[in-house]
Parts: structure tokens; sequence; C-alpha cells
């Protein structure tokens, strides 16, 4: 009777390590099939934190615009970017373990949701800038909901199921368009702010002109 208690635990043992090493084996397979996704991703968010850069150079020219604004608008841009970045090569580790992977993809769902709050207590300042409603949705809701799909997925990869790739991957996009809506939101602002500047500046130099004595 002991023999075959014996031989039902080492029989239960052999079967849990068994499955546990399929599905770390699942949870590593189905990492290598979104290499490419990652690599594309995170390579665009690489590129558009520079697009970003320039973005800022350009509003340097415009004196109305409050470092309040740049702070509100343009750092959390940079922020999603990174994140993406970040993600794409936490991702694209060799042989990770579904654990750590999980724990780093959590960390990055967690700051980027708790940098949310942050950017809602600067977007509440004074501006120089009147808030419409899709500032908040895309500043703000839509962000949440990328980072919570993020952290969300690194729970279940830490669980060790690989569908969590999806939500990580759903939360990353998600990201990048984001930031690319934002960048062009602020570009379009500088824009169009630089040439009523412009033409304002012109409208004051020919009052200036006309109300000069004449000789």
């Amino acid at each position: 009777m002991r023999g075959w208690l014996l031989f039902l635990a080492v029989a239960l043992s052999l079967l849990a390590s068994a499955s546990a090493e399929a599905q770390e084996d699942s949870v590593a397979a189905a990492q290598q099939h979104w290499d490419s996704f990652y690599v594309v991703v995170g390579s665009s968010a690489g590129a558009l934190t520079g697009l970003m850069f320039v973005v800022i150079a350009l509003s340097a020219d415009r004196r109305e615009a409050p470092a309040s604004g740049l702070r509100a608008f343009a750092t959390p841009t940079i922020f999603h970017f990174c994140a993406v970045l970040l993600l794409g090569a936490l991702l694209l580790m060799p042989n990770p373990g579904e654990l750590l992977l999980g724990v780093l993809v959590v960390a990055n769902g967690a700051v980027g949701i708790a940098f949310l709050t942050i950017t809602a207590r600067r977007m509440s300042e004074p501006l120089g800038y009147k808030l419409v409603l899709s500032d908040w949705v895309w500043h703000v809701l839509l962000t949440w909901v990328a980072y919570l799909g993020v952290a969300l997925g690194g729970i279940t990869i830490g669980l060790g199921a690989a569908a969590g790739f999806y939500a990580i991957g759903a939360g990353a996009l998600l990201l990048l368009f984001i930031g690319i809506h934002n960048a062009w939101d602020a570009a379009v602002w500088i824009t169009v702010g630089a040439r009523a500047q412009a033409a304002k500046e012109k409208a004051a130099q020919q009052a200036a002109a006309g109300s000069a004595p004449r000789p």
C-alpha cells in the first residue's frame, strides 16, 4: 500500500513538473511569435520620440507657449513613446522567464498609471489654453486604458498564460497611436499659433508705422 502511495506521489509530482515546463514553453514560444511586432512598434516609438524633440524645438519660438503647457502635453507624449520602446525591449529579451517578464511588464504599466495622475494635475493648471473634452480623452482616459491593458497582460504572463501578449500588444499599439495623435495635435497648434503670432506682430508694426509722426 505504501508503495502505491509513493508511486502516486511521484507520478503527480512528475505530472505537475511537466505541466509547468509545458506552460513555460508555451509562453516562451508565444514570445518568439511576437518578436517582429515589437521590433516594429519599438522602433516606431523611438523614431517618434525624436520627432517630439523637433516639435518642442519649434515651440521654443513661440513666446506665448508656457512651460506648463509643454509639461502637460509634450512630456507625457515622450513618456508614452519611451514606455512603448521599453516594452519592446523587455519583450525581446532572450529567455527572461515568465515570472520576471510579467513583473517587469506590470511595473511598466503601473508606472504609466501613476504618471497619469501627474499629467491630470498638470492639465488642471493654468495653461493659456482652454481644454476640451478630446484633450481629456486622449491624454488621460485612453492612456489609462492602454496602461491598464499592459499591466493586466503582465499579470497574465506572470501566471503562465500566453494570452497576455495580446493585451500587452493592444496596450502598446494604443499608446503608440495616442502619441502620434498628441504629437500631431501639438504640431498643428504650434503652426496655427505661429501664424497668428506673425499676423499679430505685423498688424502691430503697421499700426505703429501709421501712428508715427510724419516729417
